[in-house]
């Protein structure tokens, strides 16, 4: 059984199917949810709520256990676009979408915070954290975003391949 956040993330994502994430009120939501409108302001304040909601329960939620567990570079990127592949159809319309609030910004902004914490006790020095963990972000995130555009044709594990080496040299992983 889907707990209150899940069926407004589902019913936000049901609605992106219809028109864009933009566009969608959150009186539709609630409609399609079955919810109030103080119900959805009592779990989120607003729609990219929603939408960052839906990123950290699908894509980040499991990178900290793969990286407590000391699982490999490869493993863990292979899950994490895979992670996007289960609603497609969702990540397809809304990765369109831009601006500040766009799902580009939106994952950008999640992965630079994860990147920060990965990369914290190996960079002193906070200007150099800082720019170091948004060029692999960028990096990342223009990645998923042209994979989700090009339909997700090329598998995770192939895709996590090519996010991991270096096309001048040598290869990222464990």
């Amino acid at each position: 059984m889907m707990n209150v956040e899940e069926q407004i993330a589902e019913a936000l994502m049901e609605q992106t199917v219809l028109k864009e994430t933009s566009k969608i009120s959150v009186k539709e939501i609630c409609d399609s949810g079955h919810i109030s409108r103080t119900t959805f302001y009592k779990h989120f304040k607003d729609i990219n709520d929603v939408v960052a909601y839906i990123i950290r329960h699908d894509a980040m939620k499991n990178l900290d256990v793969y990286v407590r567990n000391n699982c490999s570079a490869q493993m863990i990127m292979e899950n994490w676009f895979a992670s996007f592949y289960v609603h497609r159809n969702f990540y397809r319309i809304a990765i369109n979408e831009n601006g500040q609030n766009s799902l580009f910004a939106t994952v950008l902004d999640l992965i630079e915070k994860y990147n920060i914490s990965i990369f914290q006790p190996l960079i002193e020095d906070a200007q150099e954290l800082e720019y170091c963990a948004y060029k692999y972000s960028a990096l990342q995130v223009m990645l998923l975003k042209k994979w989700i555009m090009d339909g997700m044709t090329i598998s995770p594990e192939k895709l996590a391949y090519i996010h991991l080496t270096n096309y001048l040299g040598r290869k990222f992983t464990d």
